[in-house]
């Protein structure tokens, strides 16, 4: 996540800049091949016949600049897709069921041979402060059929893992918005996740970040943003905090306060650097259920 406003020479203020913005070698993915996690079956949901989106509240947070580093499996739905030929996180992405995820579709243009995504884990250096890390091959990817990548229009892609992905209390789904088809989320508090660049060009996190931003309606954004919103789109803002390079593909988190469930209503897209002046533009995920149910027909969810 971004930590501040920063300056950025006028050639990169003149576009958007899709959040995928450079590789970094993590030998951790090489090794992880070969790890398998073992989930205990006392740990697991499953007796519960639908469930989702829980949060596994940590004890306590580390402050870093612009966010906070989350607990370790705090977010079971979060994952990181990597680049074999890079051997690289290269960005976000959240499980939907135990075969498919969500991303930002310009975050899996190439063969999906050469992608995995790794689940369950926190510190993508380390390797030993989680059970749960797991590397899923992934067997097939779905790009929405309008997604201009342009403008970054209908960013959105559907990620199908070649065997399931084992849900425990710290890998598990989110819940998709299925009753909150009508709701724009307009100033309500959501949260981004990534292990992306803290500032515009800068560093990447080792450790799995957080930070809370504001939904703007989108009458509201398009008086800001240098480009026309879409009902496809939704804009996020809080002054000095934002996703940045790296993190595309991962989600907005929405909190249903009376089901204490999180709902997963947004993927961040791009935005004009990062903490910028201008609110950054993620993809709508309620203007996409019907395509979701469709393509992962064989997928269950949670109407909750």
């Amino acid at each position: 996540m971004c930590n501040a406003r920063i300056s950025v020479p006028p050639s990169f203020l003149s576009f958007n800049l899709p959040k995928i913005y450079s590789f970094f070698i993590l030998s951790k993915f090489a090794i992880l091949v070969t790890i398998f996690s073992v989930v205990g079956s006392s740990e697991s949901r499953a007796d519960n016949e639908c469930d989702c989106g829980w949060r596994n509240l940590a004890s306590k947070s580390f402050q870093i600049v612009g966010g906070n580093e989350t607990g370790i499996n705090e977010f079971p739905a979060m994952v990181g897709i990597v680049s074999f030929s890079t051997k690289s996180l290269v960005c976000g992405g959240h499980i939907i069921s135990d075969r498919y995820l969500l991303s930002a579709a310009h975050c899996v243009q190439k063969d999906p041979n050469e992608l995995a995504i790794l689940a369950g884990d926190h510190n993508i250096t380390s390797g030993d402060d989680t059970l749960y890390s797991v590397l899923y091959n992934i067997k097939a990817y779905e790009i929405y059929p309008d997604y201009d990548n342009s403008i970054y229009s209908n960013d959105i892609a559907i990620l199908q893992t070649t065997k399931s992905i084992a849900f425990s209390q710290y890998v598990a789904s989110i819940c998709l918005p299925f009753k909150y088809v009508d709701y724009d989320f307009s100033s309500q508090p959501v949260i981004v996740l990534g292990w992306g660049q803290l500032e515009f060009s800068g560093p990447t996190s080792d450790v799995l970040m957080m930070a809370s931003l504001n939904v703007l309606s989108n009458d509201e954004c398009s008086i800001i943003v240098s480009e026309a919103l879409v009902p496809e789109e939704m804009c996020t803002f809080a002054s000095g905090k934002d996703s940045c390079q790296l993190d595309s593909g991962g989600p907005l988190l929405w909190t249903d306060v009376v089901a204490n469930r999180m709902h997963l209503v947004g993927i961040i897209s791009h935005g004009l650097g990062c903490a910028s002046n201008e609110p950054s533009v993620n993809t709508r995920v309620t203007q996409f259920l019907s395509w979701i149910v469709e393509i992962t027909s064989d997928a269950t969810y949670c109407y909750m």
